[in-house]
């Protein structure tokens, strides 16, 4: 499912592509892959209200699902 060709293939794309048009709000997701906590407030909210990021606090965000979470960092983080 998380295949470039997979059936999200085209949705998953998109959203990486909004997400690199923005450096900081990228390196903010970077960071919620590695486990870190995210530092700005600002990436926090704009990431949930995107869909990409759930948790109540600064502290607890995580991406939204495993397949999100999967996709990501197979393109951001390698």
């Amino acid at each position: 499912a998380e295949s470039d060709e997979g059936p999200f293939g085209d949705h998953l794309h998109r959203m990486l592509l909004s997400l690199r048009k923005d450096r900081e709000l990228c390196e903010t997701m970077r960071d919620i892959l590695q486990g870190k906590p995210c530092l700005s407030v600002e990436g926090f909210y704009r990431l949930r209200s995107a869909g990409l990021a759930i948790g109540e606090s600064t502290r607890d965000i995580r991406p939204r699902c495993q397949l999100y979470a999967t996709y990501l960092e197979r393109h951001l983080l390698l």
